[in-house]
Order: structure tokens, then C-alpha cells, then sequence
């Protein structure tokens, strides 16, 4: 006979202490929000604002804006495509992320914005994601990037995508970004 299999926290029904039941938004969704809210606030940080999409048909799920004085333009962007996981996709040389052909295509089409890719890599507990006090809320994730345009064309049907770990997705990585940008280069 085998073991019972331990209850994650996704499958636990969960209250507060008055007995308030927390929703059910599945473990998919729940990523998805916490990376745009994670980008959120990383761009805040960096004093630039966020622009979300209606709808994702360009692999595109918000836009990075910054207003600043640079070398060429003083509107900078940047579009991202989000994505979060908790499975064990870090190695010594960065974040090995599966993308299917159809999302890889998509990312690696140009237009006017460069376009990135950023993986929030949490850990497999929903509850070691963040802590709320009365003082702070310290969200908890590390997140990596990569430019999609230079990746080269593919024939399978999927792909894994290498984000180096020196393209780490924080305040100072992403202002430099659009300052190459401003400058006229690329992310």
C-alpha cells in the first residue's frame, strides 16, 4: 500500500481567522497575477509605469514605459511576455524555460517594441510567495529575462529557452535596458 500523497496548499480550502473563505483561482491564474503584480512593482520601483494588454494574441502580456531623458528617444518601451513557474528551472547557467513553437514564434516577431521574455521563477508553496504585515508586504521570486528576437528560427514543436542567470529582472537591469534603448539599440 503506498503512502497518502501530502495535501499541497492549492488543493487546501483556506480561511482567515474570522472564517472567510479565500477564492479558488487556479494555480495558473494565481501565477499569472502574482508575475504582473510582481512587474508592477518592480516598475514602480524604477519610477516607469505598466501598461496592460485586453488581450495576449502577440505574446505580449504588458507593456514597460519610461519618460526620461536619453541619448535618441524620451519615451522608452519595452514589451513583455510573462511567465511563472515554480518547477525546478534554475541551473548554474541560468533559467531552462519551455515554450512551445507557437508562443517561441510568436516572441521572436519584431515590431516597434523589443520584445522579452520574463520568467518569475517562486517557490512550489503558495504560501513562501509573500508575507503581509501591518507594515510591508515582501513579495518573494526571482525573475529572469531574455531578448527573443535574436533566438534562431526552430523546426520542432517546442523548444527550451536559456535566460542567462546574469539577466536577472530587477530595477537596475530593467532601467538599463531602456536606456539602450533610448540610445537606440536594442534591450
Amino acid at each position: 500500500m503506498s503512502a497518502p500523497q501530502p495535501i499541497s496548499t492549492w488543493d487546501r480550502p483556506r480561511y482567515t481567522s474570522n472564517g472567510a473563505p479565500f477564492g479558488d483561482l487556479h494555480s495558473g491564474h494565481t501565477k499569472e497575477q502574482y508575475s504582473v503584480a510582481f512587474v508592477h512593482a518592480l516598475a514602480t520601483r524604477a519610477r516607469c509605469k505598466v501598461q496592460g494588454l485586453e488581450v495576449d494574441d502577440e505574446q505580449v502580456d504588458v507593456t514597460i514605459r519610461q519618460k526620461a531623458k536619453h541619448l535618441h528617444y524620451s519615451r522608452t518601451m519595452v514589451d513583455v511576455q510573462l511567465k511563472c513557474t515554480s518547477r525546478d528551472v534554475v541551473k548554474d547557467d541560468g533559467v531552462h524555460f519551455p515554450l512551445t513553437r507557437k508562443q517561441y514564434d510568436g516572441l521572436r516577431e519584431r515590431g516597434i517594441a523589443a520584445k522579452i521574455l520574463v520568467v518569475l521563477v517562486v517557490e512550489d508553496e503558495f504560501d513562501d510567495w509573500f508575507t503581509v504585515t501591518n507594515d510591508e508586504l515582501l513579495m518573494r521570486g526571482s525573475a529572469y529575462w531574455v531578448l527573443m528576437d535574436d533566438q534562431p528560427e526552430i523546426t520542432t514543436q517546442s523548444t527550451t529557452v536559456l535566460l542567462p542567470a546574469a539577466n536577472r529582472f530587477n530595477v537596475d537591469q530593467l532601467l538599463d535596458m531602456l536606456q539602450r534603448i533610448g540610445q537606440g539599440g536594442k534591450p
